[in-house]
This record gives C-alpha cells, structure tokens and sequence, in this order.
C-alpha cells in the first residue's frame, strides 16, 4: 500500500514538473511569493505546539456547544390551539356583555 502511494505521488510531481516546470529556486521567486513563502511552508513541530496551546477541549468550546431541546411541535401546536380557544371563549364573553339589551316588542310580541 505505500509502495502505492509512493508511486502515486511521485507520478503527481512527475506530472507537475511536465506541465507547470520545476519549481524555481530559492532567488529566483517573484516579489510577492518572497514576501508570502513563509505562509506556505510545511508544517513544523513548533507550528503544531503553537496550534495546540490555542485548542480547548470540545465541552469547553462554544462553537460544539449544543442548545437545549425545546418544546416539541405537538405540544406546541395544542397549546397555541388551547391559548386560541381561550381567546375565542373569551371574546364571545365580551361580546355577550357589550351587546345592548334588545328591547322587547319592537319586532314582534314576546
């Protein structure tokens, strides 16, 4: 399996070097990539220490830090539907105490 992977990888640079040409030595490097060579360098050891003094352990992170739960949507929903029923029996007692009385024997003999 790495007899494998060797020979893969040493088909990638092969490639590489056929169609973009060897990369370019050391002062030969345009301006921008002197100044940005030390962003793209291989991962060192001290790099790693320092990337680890930053690590926290996932229950102390809040970006893993999950919400509660909540309510489910059922039982959300029969409550939404209890508060709308209270509301209508509610209203039909307003209306009952603010209709005006009907006079009697207007519209017919009671």
């Amino acid at each position: 399996r790495s007899r494998a992977k060797a020979s893969l990888l040493e088909w990638v640079v092969a490639e590489l070097n056929r169609k973009v040409g060897p990369p370019p030595k050391e002062g030969e490097l345009p301006p921008f990539w002197e100044v940005t060579q030390d962003y793209f360098r291989p991962v060192m050891r001290e790099d790693l220490a320092m990337l680890h003094s930053y690590l926290r352990s996932p229950e102390d992170d809040p970006a893993f830090k999950v919400s509660v739960l909540g309510q489910h949507f059922a039982e959300a929903w029969k409550d939404e539907e209890r508060c709308g029923e209270e509301l209508r029996a509610l209203h039909a007692r307003a209306l009952a105490r603010a209709a005006p009385p009907r006079p009697a024997g207007l519209l017919g003999a009671s």
